[in-house]
């Protein structure tokens, strides 16, 4: 039997364009990306030598791929190369690089599935710096575990810890952030407290010593949040955004390039909702719901469709629909109300998840993927040569541009469609599962998986 002759495709409804609640929640490591979906289901995608793509190869992947069938995850942290996440049930799960016993499970051996640590199911927060894992319990304690090199464990030393370790003897703890080689928390009260590497002054103690326990930072008590990259990045109660740390690309977004090792504020706004950071870059949303990015801009990374640092806060299009962020190293993912993904920056390793290996340096929706246990339903494959359009199901998509993906996230063919898609453009490939992503003016409006027989 021909091998094309039937088409399987997903029905899924939340596939086309404008339609919404897809995405909630992201995170990102050095040159991957991973992402909860509204339904619980976790995925990820970009480079894979570590195991951090959770899905039980060491194969890279340049489009979204589900991590398993579990449906109950509740948010996740990427290090430079592990994962660390928090299922419904409050249990603690790890995976990727694991030479410094970053995944608190005894041992230094890396992990390429999601493997819960411990028996513990009281996890209520968790962030992952370069090489270690920051972690709060639900009666306010707080735990670390991993590379300690510059005291980033604050519990008094510089030794490497593969099993996690209270910081202190206190339930006090409500905020966790942490950089490369440094970590803050905020307190109860609203104090902020800082330790690890300061060589820029990002523990913002008016010092450039790293600190080895958690040391308090100014004396205020009105601490909100709090992102770190080389630079530091915090919300006040007011609304008023800070900064301090290293400044030599303008990503303490204050006008110059000058590092500063006490909390500086930004212009005298307020009505600043959320802030992440990226290496050398920042990007933060107003409760209006607009994006702003500043800081190092090389990759793409700020998505204005620029390479042009910016050394102040910069309003990133016109849109006011930006719900959450989220900054890796050298790339950045948002997700707005409707539940849609945008990225753009560095892509050389399929980072952004678009099927390609190619730099953007304008926001670029990536599709809702269809998962693994949703109904797969045969419908007709119709074209019409005149009309130039692809129909699915009855559903008509005119089509400037498709691309098809095996399993693995490969991309093996691209359409530049000027009258449709026929059966002979498709061509002959092995039995299996297929994805096809169906561009309108460089966004993806469709994704379908297909099964080819």
């Amino acid at each position: 039997m021909n091998k094309l002759i039937n088409i399987l495709i997903i029905v899924c409804i939340s596939l086309f364009e404008g339609n919404a609640q897809c995405w909630k929640q992201l995170a990102g490591g050095s040159y991957f990306s991973a992402a909860i979906k509204v339904d619980g289901s976790l995925w990820s995608w970009g480079i894979n030598l570590n195991g951090e793509l959770g899905d039980g190869t060491n194969i890279g992947k340049l489009t979204p791929n589900q991590i398993g069938i579990d449906n109950n995850w509740r948010s996740i942290s990427c290090g430079t190369a592990h994962n660390v996440a928090i299922k419904n049930d409050s249990t603690l799960w790890g995976w990727g690089h694991n030479l410094y016993g970053q995944l608190g499970n005894g041992a230094n051996i890396n992990l390429n599935i999601p493997t819960k640590i411990g028996i513990d199911d009281d996890w209520q927060t968790v962030a992952a710096g370069f090489y270690h894992t920051l972690a709060l319990k639900t009666d306010g304690s707080l735990w670390s575990v991993g590379f300690n090199q510059y005291g980033q464990l604050g519990d008094g030393t510089t030794v490497h810890k593969n099993i996690a370790i209270q910081i202190g003897i206190g339930s006090v703890w409500k905020f966790i952030a942490v950089g490369a080689h440094h970590c803050f928390a905020i307190k109860s009260d609203g104090t902020l407290w800082a330790w690890g590497q300061n060589q820029y002054g990002q523990l913002g103690d008016g010092t450039n010593n790293p600190k080895l326990f958690p040391v308090q930072v100014g004396s205020d008590n009105d601490w909100k949040s709090i992102a770190c990259g080389t630079q530091t990045v915090a919300l006040k109660t007011n609304g008023s955004l800070w900064s301090w740390g290293q400044n030599q690309y303008g990503q303490l977004g204050d006008g110059t390039n000058v590092n500063k090792n006490i909390p500086t504020m930004i212009s005298n706004e307020s009505g600043w909702l959320a802030v992440d950071c990226g290496d050398t870059y920042t990007l933060a949303l107003k409760i209006d719901g607009s994006l702003w990015a500043w800081g190092r801009n090389h990759y793409g990374t700020l998505g204005d469709g620029t390479n042009v640092n910016k050394s102040i806060p910069t309003q990133i299009g016109t849109d006011t629909d930006w719900k959450k962020l989220s900054t890796p190293i050298t790339h950045s993912q948002l997700i707005k109300n409707d539940g849609t993904l945008w990225v753009t920056g560095l892509n050389d390793l399929g980072q952004l998840g678009d099927g390609t290996t190619v730099d953007k340096n304008i926001l670029t929706q990536i599709g809702c993927w269809p998962t693994a246990v949703e109904q797969v339903t045969k419908i007709n494959f119709k074209m019409n040569y005149h009309q130039r359009q692809l129909s699915f199901d009855n559903q008509s998509i005119y089509l400037l541009e498709a691309k098809l993906f095996d399993i693995l996230g490969r991309q093996v063919q691209q359409f530049e469609i000027q009258r449709g898609i026929s059966r002979s453009d498709i061509g002959i490939y092995a039995q299996g599962i297929y994805f096809v992503n169906v561009y309108k003016k460089g966004n993806i409006i469709k994704s379908e998986k297909i099964f080819i027989d």
